[in-house]
C-alpha cells in the first residue's frame, strides 16, 4: 500500500513531538535555565532522526522525478 510509509513517518513525528513536549514540561517544572532546556529538548540524535526522515521524503521525490523522464 502506498500509504504505509507516509503513515509510519507521521506516527514517528507524532511520537517524537509528544516525547519532546513531555521533556519540555519536565524541564520547565525542574526550573532549569533556558540553555539547559534547549540541550534537553534538541540533541544530536534528534537532528539525525528528523533529518533522515525529511531527507528520505525529499530524495525519494527527486529520484522519482529523475526516473520518470
Amino acid at each position: 500500500s502506498a500509504s504505509v510509509r507516509p503513515m509510519i513517518s507521521y506516527w514517528v513525528y507524532l511520537l517524537y513531538t509528544l516525547a519532546k513536549i513531555v521533556s519540555l514540561v519536565i524541564a520547565i517544572k525542574s526550573s532549569l535555565p533556558l540553555n539547559q532546556i534547549v540541550n534537553v529538548i534538541y540533541t544530536e540524535f534528534d537532528g539525525v532522526l528528523l533529518g533522515s526522515i525529511t531527507s528520505f521524503w525529499f530524495i525519494d521525490r527527486s529520484m522519482k522525478k529523475i526516473g520518470s523522464r
